[in-house]
């Protein structure tokens, strides 16, 4: 198996880990005092859950694409699913950053007096995937202009 397929398969399979795990755990906000009327956290809380819609397309693509190459090579009707690959970490990215910026700044803005409240382990897992995601489409933009 080529080493750049490897790669790639790797990288979504460890971001797909890090946004489930930072989507779906209880850290999202660390701190103490109370977060009274957060429609901006709500929205987030709605949006966050998009990004790991992206991630699994990106895994049943890269899987049936791969086996795919497998059987025929790189052909040119194996190789355009990898754009959109990239174009579904490029969703992931921006829909990641949205959320963790509506969070923060919902959070900045109850943070008065005795309360200190700031982003907890869960965002910055979800940051770590869209970091990541980075690779991801710079890989995929690879494999798909390759020419064999």
């Amino acid at each position: 198996m080529n080493a750049s397929l490897f790669l790639l398969g790797f990288l979504i399979v460890i971001c797909s880990i890090l946004d489930i795990v930072g989507t779906y755990t209880p850290g999202w906000i660390v701190g103490n005092g109370s977060l009274p009327g957060l429609t901006w956290i709500d929205v987030a809380g709605i949006l966050i859950n998009l990004p790991v819609g992206c991630y699994i397309g990106m895994l049943i693509i890269f899987g049936v694409n791969t086996r795919l190459i497998r059987n025929q090579g790189f052909t040119d009707s194996n190789r355009t699913p990898f754009y959109v690959i990239a174009g579904l970490a490029l969703i992931a990215i921006a829909l990641i950053v949205a959320c963790v910026i509506m969070v923060g700044c919902s959070i900045n803005s109850y943070n008065y007096g005795y309360y200190n409240n700031q982003l907890g382990y869960s965002a910055w897992l979800c940051i770590a995937s869209a970091c990541l995601s980075i690779g991801i489409i710079g890989i995929s933009i690879h494999l798909a202009r390759r020419k064999i």
